[in-house]
């Protein structure tokens, strides 16, 4: 998928970026978030929300990047990565897709070193569904679409796209390389949890090879 969209991308923001510029032409935004302040520190003990506090790090820098006029759509991998930019995301007015990578859609999810405990918030369902007015869900199979639609996401808000590329009928050919040795110029960079920034419109993700309809 990155590689379908790299030439829309203005900018992929995580945290902390193994590079500066991926392939050396899309710039990373570095939105990890900066040590607790004071205000941060004496609002959790006086539990005021986090909402009204001052801004700090991430959020911040995600919402410079959510400004620049080069940005005309958004798409965050993982729900729970967009929960927590939420207040951020939730602010901007250009389309918001939400590439769900099954985990995240697995409501009873436990840690296996604690599997009596719930891993996800108790809340999290609810703010799910709050999301879903804002944002186009990705489902990557309709097994993940299933359990988005089983909380109450409609349909026409759902989008599969299933991992894997297209393959040929007939495997190619390979020619082996004069030492007898097959060699490979592709490169994988893996994002993890992230924001991709892209320009050009959204059609481009609703173009990828393999989107489907959720049915």
């Amino acid at each position: 998928m990155l590689e379908s969209l790299e030439p829309h991308l203005a900018a992929i923001a995580t945290r902390k970026p193994l590079e500066a510029r991926w392939h050396g032409r899309v710039p990373s935004i570095d939105i990890g978030d900066c040590p607790p302040g004071l205000w941060q520190r004496v609002g959790r003990k006086l539990h005021i929300p986090a909402s009204i506090l001052p801004r700090r790090g991430g959020e911040t820098a995600l919402r410079k990047a959510l400004r620049d006029p080069a940005v005309t759509v958004v798409l965050v991998h993982y729900i729970e990565f967009a929960l927590r930019y939420w207040t951020a995301l939730a602010e901007t007015q250009k389309p918001l897709f939400v590439h769900c990578h099954g985990y995240d859609v697995t409501w009873d999810l436990r840690a296996h070193e604690n599997p009596g405990r719930p891993s996800l918030p108790s809340d999290y369902i609810d703010k799910v569904k709050a999301m879903a007015q804002k944002v186009m869900f990705i489902a990557n199979s309709q097994a993940t679409a299933s359990k988005l639609k089983l909380i109450g996401i409609t349909p026409d808000r759902i989008q599969v796209k299933p991992l894997g590329v297209p393959v040929p009928a007939f495997c190619p050919v390979r020619t082996p390389s004069p030492n007898g040795m097959r060699t490979s110029k592709a490169r994988i960079w893996l994002s993890g949890p992230s924001i991709w920034l892209a320009g050009k419109g959204s059609r481009a993700l609703l173009q990828l090879p393999g989107m489907v309809p959720c049915v």
